[in-house]
């Protein structure tokens, strides 16, 4: 995302509202009638909210990385079940062919060490794939959870945006606008399990 993105989104935004035309009456050429409508400049307002500090300050964060540990353990547990069997497998079939296996054997016994190998780190893949997917989920019912007390606020204020301080299109913003302490202040339990 380019630095430059919002800056059309910003420019519509001061460019919209209420602007008076004049023109001359068509009718007589003289000046415009004097009922026209005060120029009101539009300025679009953005609250800030940095998820980082909310995080921490309410424990959440803490613990997100503590289940996910859990998860971690738990699949960390089910690869070493996996690796067991996998070489119980390759260890009965080594038995069935003895100590004096054919060559056709060995190459059938590397095949099968190489095919459980695969199976192995196919199975790791899977696991950190759903590892991922679990922290996403976590993290999307945090931002859940926290987004209707930032709404609220916001609303309060007049605020009709809510910017995360900690995405990349945020550059820089006026501390006024920073609701993240009123957000901490309504929230009193860690949110995440």
């Amino acid at each position: 995302l380019s630095i430059f993105a919002a800056a059309p989104l910003l420019f519509i935004l001061s460019a919209c509202g209420p602007e008076s035309t004049d023109t001359a009456s068509p009718a007589t050429g003289s000046a415009p009638a004097q009922t026209q409508a005060p120029k009101v400049q539009y300025m679009p307002a953005f609250a800030v909210i940095d998820l980082n500090v909310i995080a921490e300050r309410l424990g959440s964060d803490q613990a997100l990385l503590n289940a996910l540990k859990q998860r971690e353990a738990q699949y960390n547990q089910q690869l070493g079940q996996i690796r067991e069997q996998l070489q119980t497998n390759l260890n009965e079939r080594q038995q069935e062919f003895g100590e004096e296996a054919t060559e056709e054997q060995k190459k059938e016994l590397q095949a099968l060490a190489q095919n459980m190998s695969q199976q192995f780190v196919e199975a790791q893949n899977a696991a950190q794939q759903k590892l991922n997917q679990e922290q996403n989920q976590l993290v999307q019912d945090f931002r859940n959870q926290i987004r209707p007390v930032a709404e609220e606020i916001a609303l309060e204020r007049g605020l009709t945006f809510i910017l995360n301080r900690n995405d990349e299109l945020l550059f820089s913003y006026d501390q006024r606008f920073d609701i993240t302490g009123e957000v901490i202040k309504r929230m009193s339990t860690p949110l995440v399990p």
